[in-house]
């Protein structure tokens, strides 16, 4: 009886309540629910948003053969479409299968397509080389309601005939590949973007932003050139960045211009950076500051490999640039497992930077992560304790070894003498404290 009553309950439910809960359920079990009653035989059909995963089709086994896997999956996929009565706002895909190209799916963008598809994933997952990539069909360029796309291991060649997607508003490409003509072509001509996550594209060597209406962006790879233009909603951006194997034969003209890269980011409010040796290995000078103060900046988040005086260097450039910063986090690169010889520990260094000036009257909070206890890392803590009058914390988080990695990381991490010259540092705010977390 307890169960025929909650079950009226939940079927005299608004309709709009029935679909939001059948969305937020695993695809497999909203269509397992038309065997509820008659009532609810259909109501699954009409939910706007269709996600389909691993969950979809039970395995009798780790071992069961992949092609057996992937026909349950493709048949699940169709039969769920083919039942389905109302308009599809969000389509998912993401799945372990190994493609290089799917009639299937391909019908499928099709019935989207012309369903006004307004969201569109399609996560290809453990592919193991470029070869077995998933060649995205043309029919997905037909789809001009997007208004957001996420790719992972696909292979994006546009047709000829393709123009732009007018409507996107958010473009996630991870593991894509695609060429630097087509990756500049996209992105200028979606005018109305505002979420851009480029990671791991193979093929792209130059990267050309130009985004009107761009607030986030998150660049993960290898790169030779960044260009960033035309970008004034920008508040929040994130670079990762590896080395390029092309980039010993750049332009040193064009790679010099790195602080160039800020021009278009005078209104940044949150800034990540990690591989300052990309923009610290771009010509010998690196500027006191950079061209365009970063006055909207609050949040400032740095890698800094301090055996390299080049990215000491660039990043008081980038701290010098935002007087305005209210939290710094300074993350301090390992050095177990490199060959890499003690750096210098060259005090004039320091008294040059001290007199080229810096204040940060609005940094309340500093978090330094790995650091090993270098003359370098502790006169850059130095530096800031001297510099701030608002601080409230320094939190010092030293890096952390295994047993096996102990004897090669002994000649970087000096934690007694460390503690010592914290202590000592004069700060000149008056409630400032560190904190050092074991």
């Amino acid at each position: 009886m307890d169960n025929i009553l909650a079950q009226d309950v939940l079927s005299n439910l608004p309709d709009a309540i029935i679909q939001h809960i059948l969305v937020h359920m695993p695809i497999r079990d909203a269509v397992r629910t038309s065997i509820l009653s008659r009532g609810w035989r259909y109501k699954w059909a009409t939910i706007p948003t269709l996600e389909f995963d691993y969950r979809c089709i039970p395995t009798s086994s780790s071992k069961e053969d992949p092609l057996v896997k992937m026909e349950k999956f493709v048949n699940f996929v169709a039969r769920a479409l083919l039942l389905h009565t109302g308009p599809i706002d969000r389509f998912k895909i993401s799945h372990s299968c190994q493609l290089r190209s799917c009639s299937d799916i391909d019908q499928w963008i099709v019935f989207l397509s012309r369903n006004g598809i307004k969201e569109f994933v399609l996560e290809m997952w453990y592919c193991r080389d470029q070869e077995q990539q998933f060649v995205v069909p043309s029919s997905l360029f037909t789809c001009q309601n997007l208004r957001m796309l996420k790719l992972r291991n696909c292979v994006f060649i546009p047709p000829p005939t393709f123009k732009s997607f007018p409507c996107l508003r958010t473009l996630w490409l991870q593991c894509v590949t695609c060429t630097d003509d087509i990756m500049r072509s996209l992105i200028t001509s979606c005018t109305l973007l505002e979420k851009l996550f480029i990671k791991d594209i193979h093929g792209l060597s130059s990267l050309q932003v130009y985004g009107p209406n761009l607030k986030y962006l998150n660049v993960w790879g290898e790169f030779i050139e960044i260009f960033i233009q035309h970008s004034p909603l920008l508040v929040d951006a994130k670079f990762s960045l590896f080395y390029h194997p092309k980039i010993r034969n750049a332009d040193q003209n064009c790679i010099s211009m790195w602080p160039l890269v800020f021009d278009s980011l005078i209104h940044l409010e949150k800034l990540y950076l990690h591989g300052m040796w990309w923009f610290s290995s771009y010509g010998d000078h690196i500027p006191e500051r950079l061209p365009t103060t970063l006055i909207y900046l609050k949040n400032l988040d740095l890698c800094i490999a301090f055996h390299r005086s080049s990215e000491i260097l660039t990043a008081l450039c980038l701290i010098r640039s935002s007087p305005n910063i209210q939290l710094l986090k300074i993350r301090s690169e390992s050095l177990v497992g490199f060959n890499t010889e003690h750096p210098s520990d060259d005090m004039d260094f320091w008294e040059m930077q001290c007199h080229l000036g810096c204040s940060l009257n609005q940094l309340q909070i500093v978090i330094m992560k790995d650091v090993h206890g270098l003359v370098h890392e502790l006169q850059l803590i130095k530096f800031i304790l001297g510099r701030s009058p608002m601080l409230k914390t320094m939190t010092v988080i030293p890096f952390h070894v295994s047993e096996s990695l102990k004897d090669c990381a002994d000649k970087y991490i000096k934690e007694e003498h460390m503690l010592i010259e914290l202590v000592r540092f004069k700060r000149v705010s008056t409630q400032a404290e560190i904190i050092y977390v074991k």
